[in-house]
């Protein structure tokens, strides 16, 4: 009889103990991928650079959406010299871009160098690459609001009316 209370209490010890090793593994919550995290805040940045008249010029890491506005107070505002009238404070930025702010008298510039992020591009953005017309460009948005991001650039041509040809014309402008 007491062999039997014994083995009955050490079962019950060894079940509680089993059971709350299960209980704390199935509880514990998963920690996310801190470098999955730090790969989708870098997706999210784009690197712009300003030069000429303004008072901290280099290059900036924006937000994705951010406006010429937002790099020139960035960058220490314009200086007494800057001729910053012929530039579209409103206009969005782009990773790559290369905005100069003339002296008064010149004409200040955007560079044109830009590669669009195909993944987080506007309509208006896509519009600016060589054959993509609106219907295009709202095509490649439907396509990745219903699909997710582009894995590679390639992706592009699983968009309705993207062919080889116009992929071989604008693959060295986009990127994900």
């Amino acid at each position: 009889m007491k062999k039997k209370k014994i083995i009955i209490i050490v079962s019950v010890v060894v079940g509680l103990i089993v059971a709350g090793i299960i209980i704390s593994l199935v509880s514990k919550p998963k920690t996310e991928d801190p470098i999955d995290e730090r790969r989708e805040v870098m997706i999210e940045n784009i690197v712009v650079e300003i030069k000429g008249e303004v008072y901290h010029p280099g290059l900036y890491i924006l937000e994705q959406g951010s406006r010429i506005n937002d790099l020139i107070e960035l960058s220490g505002g314009f200086t007494k010299d800057a001729n910053g009238a012929d530039l579209n404070l409103a206009k969005v930025l782009s990773d790559g871009e290369v905005i100069i702010v003339s002296k008064k008298g010149e004409s200040s510039t955007i560079t044109e160098n830009k590669i669009i992020n195909i993944n987080y591009a506007t309509v208006e953005q896509l519009m600016e690459l060589s054959g993509i017309g609106e219907t295009k460009a709202k095509a490649i948005v439907t396509y990745r609001e219903q699909h997710g991001r582009f894995k590679k650039i390639e992706d592009i041509m699983n968009v309705t009316g993207i062919s080889n040809a116009l992929f071989e014309r604008i693959k060295e402008q986009i990127t994900v």
